[in-house]
């Protein structure tokens, strides 16, 4: 893929000739993709039955590790605690280009009843990283038997703490994207609203934001029936969840998808006592900075002027997880023509 690009567009003769060289190697991918199968539906299932939370995947990055060291790659462990980089360098020279999967799971009790249930208690892959785990190492298999004819090199990352904690960033900081360096990076994620064998992508923003919110309203407390002597934590609660959603949908440009959703709202003590404090939670979602950065500051000022009103303080903590996933036109334009 060395010569797809021209300030940044495709030029026809060089996608040409790409796409002559691609659809050499279809039917051998084809065809080792059938042999890998069942291989592939093991290692998933492997690690279906072994979730483990994110900055946990010590068997898990152990077990990735092992395979793509059995099938001949040049594997890094523990990259930023429990991730695993390997290199596939090319026969030629040429860019980088990195296949990027999650491997941590989600804190879910499975209630499937299938022969690879988790044996995890409290834990399940129930958002489909090891599916992706078991493609990426498929892709590699298949790319390692056709080391010498590629040009350029592949950089596989197993990502860890994609769900909370910012496992890319980590990744990042620890410099997987170097030694090569990387010019591009593919990742896909399951997802059961599309047709069974269909691959679905789009230009721009595929994926929101995905940001943390704390709202600690300290109010004073007392007995229930002398409320004028207190300040009532759930009532102004109230009238922050309220002002949020109210924000949402008459403040932001109906054109610029953002989802604001409070998932939790802790308060009180006991049915006849003014609640001193109230703990909120919620997840801002949007679909580019400049919205995001929007949203932030007024939830902020929101939740002070209504706490300011009833005389109560409050805490306002925001935490910054990852930011919108945007797709590169190029490449989006590079794959439609291989159809």
């Amino acid at each position: 893929m060395s010569n797809i690009y021209n300030k940044g567009q495709l030029r026809d003769m060089d996608l040409k000739e790409v796409l002559i060289k691609v659809m050499e190697f279809i039917d051998t991918i084809n065809k080792k993709s059938f042999e890998l199968l069942d291989k592939m539906t093991k290692i998933r299932r492997d690690l279906h039955m072994t979730p483990e939370l994110a900055t946990k995947e010590y068997k898990t990055s152990s077990y990735i590790a092992c395979e793509l060291e059995n099938i001949g790659l040049d594997v890094k462990r523990e990259v930023a605690g429990t991730g695993v980089i390997a290199n596939l360098m090319g026969n030629k020279e040429g860019r980088t280009i990195a296949i990027r999967a999650d491997i941590d799971a989600l804190p879910i009790q499975e209630n499937n009843n299938v022969e690879y249930k988790s044996k995890i208690e409290g834990s399940m892959h129930a958002c489909g990283h090891d599916g992706h785990v078991a493609m990426a190492i498929g892709a590699a298999a298949i790319l390692k038997s056709m080391e010498k004819q590629l040009k350029g090199n592949v950089k596989f990352i197993f990502q860890p703490a994609e769900e909370q904690y910012g496992g890319a960033k980590k990744i990042i900081e620890a410099g997987g994207l170097k030694n090569p360096a990387v010019d591009a990076i593919i990742a896909l994620h399951l997802w059961p609203d599309f047709n069974k064998g269909s691959i679905c992508f789009r230009n721009g923003c595929i994926m929101a934001s995905n940001d943390k919110i704390e709202i600690s309203i300290k109010g004073k407390g007392g007995h229930g029936g002398m409320p004028h002597l207190c300040v009532d934590a759930i009532t102004i609660g109230c009238q922050v969840v309220n002002c949020i959603q109210t924000f949402v949908s008459r403040e932001i440009n109906p054109v610029d998808s953002v989802v604001v959703t409070l998932g939790t709202f802790n308060s009180g003590t006991t049915y006849n006592i003014v609640a001193d404090e109230a703990v909120i939670t919620g997840t801002i979602r949007t679909i580019d900075e400049k919205t995001r950065k929007i949203v932030i500051s007024r939830l902020e000022e929101i939740v002070k002027g209504v706490c300011t009103t009833f005389n109560a303080d409050y805490k306002f903590n925001l935490c910054q997880t990852v930011p919108p996933t945007i797709n590169v036109k190029n490449l989006n334009y590079f794959y439609r023509k291989l159809q």
